[in-house]
């Protein structure tokens, strides 16, 4: 998580699991970035919708396992 944290600008500490990433106000390359490091730490490939929709949550998730 710090990695995205550092990518966004943005703490992730208390931000409810179900706030989506562009209601933190990170924007949209921010957001493809996110993604993109998803890809590359876990091998799942993450589209255009799947990283619009990404929450707070779904991020932890992911990153954790």
């Amino acid at each position: 998580m710090n990695v995205v944290e550092q990518l966004t600008e943005v703490s992730f500490a208390n931000v409810p699991d179900d706030t989506k990433l562009c209601e933190m106000g990170i924007d949209s390359l921010k957001m493809m970035q996110v993604g993109a490091y998803i890809e590359e730490t876990t091998g799942r490939t993450m589209y255009k919708k799947d990283i619009v929709d990404l929450t707070a949550g779904k991020v932890r998730e992911m990153l954790s396992s």
